[in-house]
C-alpha cells in the first residue's frame, strides 16, 4: 500500500474564537432549554419596548431579504448530455410510460 505525507490543518486564532463562540452558544442554548433563562437575549424574541426591539427588527428584516434574493445562476440547469438521463419513477419503469404495462408484449 503506498503511504502518502499527512495532510497539514492550519488552525488560527479565528477559528478558535469562532468554535469558542459556537460552543458558547450551544451551552446557552441547552440552558435555555432546561431553565427558560436567557440573560444574553440570544433565543428570545424582542418584545415592543425593549431597548434592542428595534436593531432586532432590523435584523431580521435583512436576513428575510437575504433569504428571498434568488441569483439565476444558481439555477439548476440540464446539460446537453442529461436528455439520455432522465429519470424514471419506480412505476414507469415497471408499468411503462403509457401505463398499459409491458410494451413488448412478453409476459412473466
Amino acid at each position: 500500500m503506498l503511504r502518502r505525507k499527512p495532510t497539514a490543518i492550519t488552525i488560527t486564532s479565528d477559528d478558535i474564537a469562532d468554535f469558542e463562540q459556537k460552543l458558547a452558544e450551544r451551552i446557552a442554548y441547552q440552558k435555555f432549554l432546561k431553565t427558560g433563562e436567557d440573560p444574553n437575549g440570544w433565543f428570545r424574541k424582542a418584545q415592543p419596548g425593549d431597548p434592542d426591539f428595534a436593531i432586532q427588527q432590523q435584523r431580521e428584516a435583512e436576513q428575510r431579504n437575504a433569504q428571498t434574493v434568488v441569483d439565476p445562476n444558481d439555477e439548476l440547469k440540464p446539460l446537453p448530455g442529461d436528455k439520455a438521463r432522465i429519470v424514471r419513477s419506480r412505476e414507469e419503469r415497471i408499468i411503462g410510460a403509457s401505463g398499459t404495462g409491458n410494451q413488448t408484449g412478453n409476459a412473466r
